[in-house]
């Protein structure tokens, strides 16, 4: 069989969700594959005049012969007109369609434009979780049958590291040498980070040597996000880093006393995952896809009720048995998650279609 894999979100967007389950997945299908001829589709010489990947990315890609299969990892941006039989689109999560107010213009515009024409045309939708399996089917009036789930999974390099090693690592490369609770992803209003915020507010009265740590890019509500912590005298205490090297992440990790994530909405929510991979204790929403995808390992809040955070955050910073306990949890679930499973049931879902 004769398969095109659009390989521009592993390529040019690294380091966001989508862009590393392409470059994984693509990494992966090539190592394993052993019956099929694999081309990886990238464009590369138009990205320099493109104002963003979603740009990029939505322009049709241009198969130079025909196949079988083409594969688009990143929700059906840029789709073939034609030299392809049969099309397969991950479609990540419908968050334009349930929270547009939540993404960006450009992508809400591409989104918007582009849905329906990538429902219709895709032979076959693969997608993260069965919450969004579901949440696809009822928004669009999809047949089930045509939906796929393959879950992501942390990268290799997420596992438990030295503590002390790590502490070495962050004070010389970022001047870190305090205890954190640590939230690592987008600065999205679905994140919740202004709840998380006030929670932390209380948190500090009872633990004023811990800090927070905001790790992700500083998107265009960071300046609420900073008023916010002048409001409540927290400048000191909470620490936007900005964004940091995937390669640095596991350091992060596995310093933090425990790992926050009070997200209101996710397709599958990747960053609780790879802070139990490196058996960081974890906290996180009770909502969407989240309690799929983690089952009993973390402590669950309710991301709307920030005495809840506050309540589990007092609890696990000042017990070491839950610590203890909860570390164990994760590093035993975290398991149950590979590229290598995502890949190889990617491949069977080529061949069935």
């Amino acid at each position: 069989m004769d398969i095109a894999i659009d390989g521009r979100s592993a390529f040019f967007y690294k380091g966001s969700g989508i862009g590393n389950y392409s470059y994984e997945l693509i990494k992966n299908i090539l190592k394993i594959n052993k019956l099929h001829s694999i081309d990886i589709y990238s464009n590369k010489l138009n990205y320099k005049n493109s104002k963003s990947f979603w740009d990029f990315s939505n322009t049709s890609i241009n198969l130079n012969k025909h196949y079988d299969i083409f594969l688009n990892p990143h929700n059906g941006i840029g789709l073939p007109y034609k030299n392809t039989k049969k099309i397969i689109t991950t479609l990540h999560d419908i968050i334009p369609s349930k929270l547009p107010e939540t993404v960006s213009n450009s992508y809400l515009k591409i989104y918007n434009k582009t849905i329906l024409y990538t429902l219709e045309k895709s032979d076959a939708i693969i997608t993260v979780s069965k919450f969004s399996k579901n949440d696809i089917s009822k928004t669009f009036s999809i047949d089930k049958n045509k939906i796929h789930v393959t879950y992501l999974a942390p990268s290799k390099i997420y596992h438990p590291l030295n503590k002390k090693y790590c502490s070495n690592f962050l004070f010389k490369n970022y001047k870190i040498n305090f205890k954190y609770i640590l939230y690592v992803g987008s600065f999205s209003p679905r994140k919740n980070i202004l709840g998380l915020i006030e929670a932390f507010s209380k948190v500090y009265k009872k633990n004023p040597t811990t800090k927070l740590l905001i790790v992700g890019s500083k998107g265009k509500s960071y300046e609420t996000y900073l008023k916010k912590s002048i409001k409540l005298n927290l400048t000191n205490n909470i620490i936007f880093t900005d964004f940091i090297k995937t390669t640095h992440l596991p350091y992060f990790y596995n310093n933090a006393s425990c790992f926050i994530y009070p997200s209101f909405y996710e397709g599958f929510g990747l960053p609780p995952l790879e802070a139990m991979a490196c058996g960081t204790p974890v906290i996180t929403s009770n909502l969407t896809s989240i309690p799929e995808i983690l089952k009993d390992a973390p402590i669950y809040i309710n991301p709307y009720d920030t005495e809840n955070i506050y309540e589990k955050l007092n609890l696990i910073l000042n017990d070491n048995y839950l610590q203890n306990f909860l570390k164990q949890k994760s590093l035993k679930h975290s398991k149950n998650f590979s590229w290598k499973k995502t890949s190889n049931q990617t491949l069977k879902i080529i061949e069935k279609i």
